[in-house]
C-alpha cells in the first residue's frame, strides 16, 4: 500500500510539474532590433540585437518564436500585435518570411503606433521551431526622433499560436518579453565641415614645418 501511494503521489507531483512549466511559457517569442535582415528563417540561436539606430536610418525588428514544452513539438502557428512609439520610428513595410505563408497576415497603423496580427501558419512547411528559433515575420522601422522606444508583444483580435499536435495556446501562455532600441541624433553637418576644416589646417602646418626644415638645411649647405 505505502509502496502503491508513493507512486500516485510521484505521477501526481510530475503532472503538475509539467503543468506548470507549460502554463510558465509554452511558446516562446523574441523580438529582436537588427541592422540588417537574418540570412535565413529559422536559427539555432538569436540574432545579435542592435542597441541605436541614428536618425533617418532603417532597421528591422524580427520576430523569432520556439516550442518552450519538453519535449517540444514545434510552433505551427502564430499571430500577435506589437506595439511601439511612432513619434519615434515609423513602420514602412513587413514580411511574414518564408515559414509561416498560410493565412499570413499583417498590417501597420503608424497613427496607433502598433502593427496588427502579424503571424501565420506553418502549414506544410515541417515542424519550425521544434529544436530550433522560428521566423515569424518582421517589420522594417525608419528612426525619425531621438529617444528610447520600447516594442510591445500583445495577444492579437486572432489571439492563435499552436503548437503541432497539442492544439492552440492561449496568451497567458506565451513567453513575450519586451524589446527596446535608442533613437540617437544624427551629427550635426558643421561638424563635419569643422573636422574637415581642422584636419585640412594641421595638415597643412605640418607640409610647411616640413618645407621649412628642408629650406634651412638646403641654406646651411
Amino acid at each position: 500500500m505505502r509502496c502503491t501511494q508513493t507512486l500516485s503521489v510521484a505521477a501526481f507531483l510530475a503532472a503538475s510539474l509539467a503543468t506548470a512549466c507549460a502554463g510558465a511559457g509554452s511558446i516562446g517569442v523574441d523580438l529582436c532590433p537588427v541592422g540588417s535582415l537574418s540570412p535565413s528563417d529559422t536559427a539555432t540561436s538569436l540574432p545579435a540585437t542592435l542597441t541605436n539606430s541614428p536618425v533617418g536610418s532603417t532597421f528591422y525588428l524580427e520576430v523569432w518564436t520556439t516550442d518552450e514544452v519538453i519535449p517540444p513539438l514545434g510552433v505551427a502557428s502564430g499571430f500577435l500585435d506589437i506595439a511601439y512609439n511612432s513619434a519615434k520610428v515609423n513602420a514602412t513595410a513587413l514580411s511574414n518570411g518564408s515559414t509561416y505563408t498560410t493565412l499570413d497576415s499583417g498590417s501597420i497603423d503608424n497613427t496607433a503606433g502598433t502593427i496588427l496580427d502579424l503571424g501565420g501558419d506553418a502549414l506544410g512547411v515541417g515542424t519550425p521551431g521544434k529544436n530550433d528559433w522560428a521566423r515569424l515575420g518582421w517589420i522594417e522601422y525608419t528612426s525619425t526622433t531621438p529617444g528610447s522606444v520600447t516594442f510591445t508583444p500583445e495577444p492579437s483580435t486572432l489571439d492563435v499560436f499552436s503548437r503541432y499536435s497539442a492544439g492552440s495556446v492561449p496568451w497567458t501562455q506565451v513567453d513575450a518579453p519586451t524589446a527596446s532600441i535608442t533613437v540617437t541624433p544624427t551629427p550635426e553637418p558643421s561638424s563635419f565641415v569643422l573636422l574637415a576644416a581642422g584636419a585640412v589646417g594641421a595638415a597643412a602646418v605640418v607640409f610647411l614645418k616640413r618645407r621649412r626644415n628642408r629650406v634651412s638645411v638646403r641654406g646651411g649647405l
